[in-house]
């Protein structure tokens, strides 16, 4: 981990978000993130998405702190490339080598967001149920990234399309009832 990355990461530990965000602003000037700087910022947005979860299920996002916090996570998604729900604003790829690195992108922001929102689980209902194995594979392969951050003691945030709003899954039997709903049969 570089030495940048490391004091970011120490800010978001520490609660000092709006810092941590400067760290990643003057450390860019117009670049590109490096890959441990880009992973401290998608750690840093995964907090502040949760924290914001948080207090709008306790009906507190009417309140200037849930703002402040609001408005570092939109600032740090404009670095990360990312929307308020952690999917990324980018297109998808057209080559395979641009569907690698999709993939790899996809991959970090599943483990650092943990979010499935409402058109990502319709793009995967669409792959699951498209039936080639190359599709399920893919499903099985974006379902294993979320196994792994729930077990790593991580909540999710996954769109429940019976209930029409997204579900907080805090360990892997939630999950994975989730999983067997909406994509039974799938080898995890």
């Amino acid at each position: 981990m570089s030495e940048l990355a490391r004091k970011i990461s120490e800010k978001v530990e520490l609660g000092a978000f709006a810092e941590a965000l400067q760290l990643a602003r003057v450390s860019t000037s117009g670049r590109m993130l490096d890959p441990a700087v880009r992973q401290a910022m998608l750690d840093l947005t995964a907090e502040l998405r949760s924290i914001c979860m948080g207090m709008a299920s306790r009906k507190k996002d009417f309140v200037p702190e849930y703002d402040a916090i609001e408005n570092v996570l939109r600032q740090a998604n404009e670095l990360t490339g990312q929307d308020m729900y952690g999917q990324y604003t980018r297109q998808e790829p057209k080559s395979m080598d641009e569907a690698q690195k999709w993939n790899a992108e996809l991959d970090a922001v599943l483990r650092s967001v943990g979010v499935v929102d409402r058109s990502f689980c319709l793009r995967l209902l669409d792959s699951y149920t498209y039936g080639t194995a190359s599709s399920v594979g893919w499903v099985e392969a974006k379902m294993k990234v979320l196994l792994v951050r729930v077990r790593q003691g991580k909540h999710l945030s996954v769109f429940d399309l019976k209930i029409g709003k997204p579900m907080l899954a805090h360990r892997e039997a939630e999950l994975r009832g989730w999983i067997e709903e909406y994509f039974p049969g799938l080898n995890l």
